[in-house]
């Protein structure tokens, strides 16, 4: 019998230490999640005595994410949201808690 969706989830959040490996639906190739897994984990990303938002991009003419930057207050993800600012091909938002 195959695994529930609600099973499949449970386990990808035991292992949310091998994130992005664990994304259950994806179109990105493996050896691509490998890599982005060592580069957020050399960024030190994953520290977990940070709490909030961190918010990573990818534009259109880049060839690798920005280092990111952290939005500590109301402001800085008003300021995220802000129609002036040109959205990225790819953003990933992380919420530490």
């Amino acid at each position: 019998m195959a695994e529930t969706v609600a099973a499949q989830f449970a386990k990808c959040c035991e292992k949310w230490r091998e994130y992005p490996l664990t994304v259950m639906r994806t179109e990105v190739f493996r050896h691509a999640q490998r890599s982005l897994q060592a580069r957020l984990n050399q960024d030190g990303l994953f520290n977990s005595s940070f709490k909030g938002l961190h918010v990573r991009d990818l534009h259109d003419t880049a060839t690798e994410f920005d280092k990111g930057r952290t939005l500590k207050t109301v402001e800085d993800v008003e300021t995220l949201l802000e129609p002036e600012e040109k959205d990225p091909w790819l953003r990933f938002i992380y919420l530490h808690s």
